[in-house]
C-alpha cells in the first residue's frame, strides 16, 4: 500500500473511533437520564399515593365535623323548602 492509502485508512479508523466514543458517551447520559426520570416518576407515583389517601380521608363525616369544630365555623342550614307556587310567566 502507499503512504497516502494507509493515511485514508487511518483516518477512516480514527473518525470511527471518535464516532464510536461519541455515540458510547450519548448513550451513557442517555441511560442516567431514565434513571433520574424513572426516580421523579416514582416519587410522583407515591405522592399521588398518598394525595389520594388524604382526599379519602378528608371526604370522612367525622373529619370534616371535627375541622368546622376546630375552626369554629357557624355551618349554615338548608333553607325550608317553600310551599308557595311561583307565578307563571306571561
Amino acid at each position: 500500500m502507499t503512504m497516502r492509502r494507509l493515511m485514508i485508512v487511518a483516518a477512516l479508523v480514527g473518525a470511527m473511533a471518535v464516532f464510536l466514543v461519541y455515540m458510547h458517551s450519548r448513550i451513557t447520559r442517555v441511560g442516567f437520564r431514565i434513571t433520574e426520570l424513572s426516580q421523579q416518576e416514582q416519587k410522583l407515583v407515591d405522592q399521588v399515593r398518598s394525595l389520594n389517601v388524604q382526599v379519602t380521608r378528608l371526604h370522612q363525616p367525622d373529619v370534616i365535623q371535627k375541622q368546622v369544630e376546630r375552626l369554629r365555623i357557624d355551618l349554615m342550614r338548608a333553607p325550608e323548602p317553600s310551599m308557595k307556587k311561583k307565578p307563571a310567566p306571561q
